[in-house]
């Protein structure tokens, strides 16, 4: 089984392609950002290290952890933030190894996809065979945020100043797939990089 870390930049679509080749190859794909908010959930040790850190006034009656509160939290406070990444990232890396070792134990699948926007910045890269980049043109990318996330011409403008990392990040990835038009076209550059490999 090969272990493949899947990112991209924003409006990519990077769950949705990684969605499509689990649907039509022998792979399971993963969501880090799914993982982070399954960390959150009462009876998991991060659960607890959360409460303990951020008190418990996050805590809904029910007794999970509010998110949208805890987020206003940690996002005006960028050292809250990285208290809250140095409880949650372990965790997740943590899951995905015992995930992993189960699944190639199981021998189901050819192919483990983990999907994450900061693969890289949280090192979970250096656990990968291969990565993959998930790509999309500008225009493309406008209108996806536009629709599905309501963001403005100006918000766009300044995530696209921001991009210049991901060229960096593309540089390192073992194969790019363009995600401009539908899933048979992504499906197709897959395909193809199966085959010369």
């Amino acid at each position: 089984m090969k272990i493949i870390g899947l990112t991209g930049s924003v409006g990519s679509g990077k769950s949705t392609v990684g969605t499509w080749i689990s649907e039509n190859y022998s792979a399971k794909m993963v969501m880090t950002d799914k993982l982070g908010h399954k960390a959150m959930e009462p009876g998991q040790t991060s659960y607890e290290k959360i409460v303990e850190t951020f008190g418990k006034d996050i805590v809904l009656e029910d007794g999970s952890i509010d998110r949208k509160k805890l987020g206003n939290i940690v996002f005006a406070d960028s050292a809250k933030l990285e208290m809250l990444d140095d409880i949650i990232h372990p965790w997740v890396k943590q899951y995905l190894r015992e995930d992993i070792k189960k699944e190639q134990e199981n021998g189901t699948y050819d192919f483990y996809i983990m999907e994450s926007a900061i693969l890289f910045q949280t090192n979970l890269d250096e656990s990968c065979d291969e990565i993959w980049f998930v790509d999309v043109s500008d225009e493309v990318r406008r209108k996806r945020l536009k629709e599905s996330r309501g963001y403005t011409d100006d918000k766009i403008d300044d995530i696209l100043k921001k991009q210049s990392e991901n060229v960096t990040y593309k540089q390192k990835c073992n194969l790019v797939l363009l995600n401009d038009k539908d899933k048979d076209y992504v499906l197709e550059q897959f395909k193809a990089y199966l085959y010369s490999a």
